[in-house]
């Protein structure tokens, strides 16, 4: 679950860092309103039928954010979120230790059940301290499974 979480590698959503609203997560709304997987938490997890541990962050509302502790090889790398959304030019912000990655925009998936890949290409990391990802939602209405760090394995990729 929370801790230390490798890249390259994929980052179950549901598997953001422990602690209190504010402090490792922002949820607006009090409680789990999927009551799945970390009920004890404020962030929305339900089930879900697409790839992966079987979780998903829902229900998420304009300006709510989670993070992860990671621990990066150095390369170049491409970042995937899998996501769903009924509206489509939804976005996600990345971030790692503060700097903006990148702001993807989310495709309308049609339904909150079907999900897509979206590729955040040509991002360099460049030491393998631990460091902080944190995914900001500043429109709401999308739904998170899992976010991949593909490592290339050389330059112009």
């Amino acid at each position: 679950m929370a801790g230390y979480q490798p890249i390259p590698g994929r980052i179950e959503a549901e598997d953001f860092d422990t602690g209190d609203n504010g402090t490792s997560y922002h949820d607006v709304t009090a409680g789990n309103s999927g009551g799945q997987y970390r009920d004890t938490e404020d962030a929305d997890i339900t089930a879900t039928l697409d790839a992966g541990t079987g979780y998903k962050i829902s229900s998420v509302s304009p300006g709510e954010w989670l993070e992860y502790t990671v621990g990066a090889a150095s390369g170049a790398y491409d970042i995937d979120p899998r996501v769903a959304s009924i509206a489509s030019g939804r976005r996600i912000i990345i971030k790692l230790d503060d700097i903006t990655l990148d702001m993807v925009t989310v495709p309308s998936t049609g339904n909150l059940d079907t999900f897509s890949t979206v590729t955040s290409a040509g991002h360099m990391i460049a030491t393998t301290e631990q460091k902080i990802l944190r995914l900001e939602f500043p429109d709401g209405n999308v739904d998170l499974n899992w976010v991949e760090f593909i490592q290339k394995s050389g330059t112009g990729e």
